[in-house]
């Protein structure tokens, strides 16, 4: 136990001192789901009574990553979130119809090579919050410090 500490905590001086992202090293253990289960946590959250039971879902929900796999870009825009320039939206398919994915990542070299309605991506990125609308009959998802990969 001691030899892997020795080996651990000069890894995580090395990666600080050479300024890496140490966000990058936390997403490799995050749990990752795929919209759909997203989609029926949110389900669980809406059926919810008790509001405890809600927000403990919600909670639960925060602390995972989406997974967007084979998505085509619908649009990028300028982002509406302070801390992101620019915003790529796709829309993701579930049981009950189509949700609006609103990608907000910091790589702009990556966001500007994006075609809507040409180019194909796959994304991992945190689950932020959900967006309802029009009597919950059309849903977003804000999705944040996501990496982006170009499939075309």
């Amino acid at each position: 136990m001691k030899k892997i500490l020795v080996m651990i905590v000069p890894l995580m001086l090395i990666c600080q001192g050479c300024s890496l992202d140490t966000y990058f090293i936390i997403q490799m253990f995050k749990a990752k789901i795929t919209v759909a289960e997203a989609m029926k946590v949110k389900d669980d959250i809406d059926m919810a009574i008790n509001p405890a039971r809600k927000s403990e879902l919600l909670t639960g929900l925060k602390k995972k990553m989406i997974r967007i796999d084979n998505l085509k870009v619908k649009r990028v825009i300028n982002s509406s979130n302070i801390d992101y320039e620019f915003c790529i939206v796709v829309e993701a398919e579930y049981e009950k119809g189509q949700v609006e994915c609103y990608i907000y990542s910091k790589e702009v070299s990556t966001i500007a090579q994006l075609e809507a309605g040409v180019t194909s991506i796959n994304c991992v990125g945190d689950f932020n919050k959900f967006f309802t609308s029009v009597e919950d009959s059309f849903l977003k998802i804000e999705m944040t410090n996501s990496n982006i990969s170009i499939l075309r």
